[in-house]
């Protein structure tokens, strides 16, 4: 019996040691090969520090991306603070001259020796596109209608010159009475305001009127005689202009 129990004893001690590592050499192995298995399982971990670096760079070019962007914004402002010649905006310094796309074509300036096709004409703007061509006017001077041609007859020339508008508009009974001023022609009248002769009557034109008013004027030039002197009034009560 003392044997038997001895026996088991020393088995179950057996059992213990081999639980807690202290069996033979052939356990040893095994423990050093978990320890090396976690030694390198702890440069493993360096391996991870080494991919931690590695975020770190993609972390810096994202930053670098941010860099990129910032800078791109800062282009577009750039290039919205400057005008642009053909992007639809008239906007300072762009003017009609260094930017008809955007600004519109300039106006015409009669004066400034271009005559412009199709928006200075000779009725317009002679100084620019000379006098228009002598012909025939399309009705008497005396008659209301269409605008006359400046150049048909002196006298058109000479009012179209005061009163534009006889010669683009229409020539209405502003144009006929502004006759005798311009050039001494009346309608109406026996004679022109710039020649001598019979007496004319105050009814016949304004500038007669005024001529041969008793509070301002002189009657004897409706009443008796057109001479010289009442020539001479007409020229300083009428602006009458003689040729």
């Amino acid at each position: 019996m003392n044997r038997s129990f001895r026996g088991c004893a020393l088995l179950a001690l057996t059992s213990v040691l081999t639980i807690f590592g202290c069996g033979d050499d052939g356990a040893a192995p095994s423990s050093a090969g978990s320890a090396s298995g976690g030694g390198e399982g702890g440069q493993g971990g360096h391996g991870a520090a080494g991919s931690g670096t590695a975020g770190s760079g993609t972390a810096g070019g994202g930053a670098a991306g941010g860099s990129e962007a910032e800078g791109g914004g800062a282009a577009s402002t750039g290039s919205g603070g400057a005008a642009v010649c053909g992007d639809a905006r008239c906007e300072a310094p762009e003017t009609c001259g260094s930017c008809a796309d955007d600004c519109g074509v300039c106006p015409p300036v009669c004066g400034d020796g271009t005559c412009e096709p199709a928006r200075e004409t000779c009725h317009a703007c002679a100084t620019d596109c000379g006098e228009c061509p002598v012909g025939e006017c399309g009705h008497d001077l005396c008659e209301e209608g269409d605008p006359l041609v400046a150049g048909c007859d002196p006298c058109v020339t000479a009012l179209c010159t005061r009163d534009p508008a006889c010669c683009m508009s229409a020539w209405g009974p502003d144009c006929v009475d502004g006759l005798a001023t311009a050039c001494g022609r009346t309608c109406g009248c026996a004679h022109d305001l710039c020649e001598t002769g019979e007496p004319l009557d105050p009814a016949c034109n304004g500038c007669v009127e005024t001529v041969c008013d008793p509070s301002e004027g002189d009657g004897y030039c409706c009443m008796f005689d057109w001479d010289e002197s009442c020539i001479a009034l007409a020229r300083i009560r009428c602006g009458l202009t003689c040729p």
